[in-house]
C-alpha cells in the first residue's frame, strides 16, 4: 500500500509543479494553516478541532494524508518522512509533529 501511496503522491506533485506558479504561503498561527490545509484538501468546512481524526471523522484517505503532508512541506518549506506521515491521524498529531520537528 505505501508504494502505491508513494506513486500517487509522486504523481501529484509531479502533476502540480505545473500549477504551483500562483501557490501562495498561508499566513498564521500553525494550529490555522494546517487545519485551513486539511479542511482545503478535503473539501470541506473549517470548522474542525485539534481532536478531529482525519480518516474516521474527515473520510481522508491515504492519497489525501499524502497532499496534506505534501502541502505542509510546502508551506513550511521541509521534509516530512513517510514514517512521521503515518503518525499523523488527528489535526493535534500534525501540529505536534510540526512544532517539535521542525518549526521552532
Amino acid at each position: 500500500m505505501k508504494t502505491k501511496t508513494f506513486i500517487y503522491g509522486f504523481l501529484i506533485l509531479l502533476i502540480s509543479s505545473c500549477f504551483t506558479e500562483n501557490r501562495t504561503k498561508i499566513p498564521g498561527e500553525l494550529n490555522d494553516v494546517v487545519q485551513i490545509v486539511v479542511a482545503d484538501i478535503l473539501l470541506i468546512e473549517n470548522n474542525i478541532s485539534n481532536n478531529t481524526n482525519l480518516r474516521n471523522d474527515l473520510g481522508a484517505d491515504d492519497l489525501d494524508i499524502v497532499e496534506i503532508t505534501m502541502e505542509l512541506e510546502y508551506q513550511y518549506n521541509i521534509i516530512i518522512s513517510d514514517n512521521d506521515m503515518d503518525k499523523f491521524y488527528t489535526i493535534n498529531d500534525i501540529v505536534y509533529y510540526l512544532e517539535n520537528n521542525n518549526l521552532h
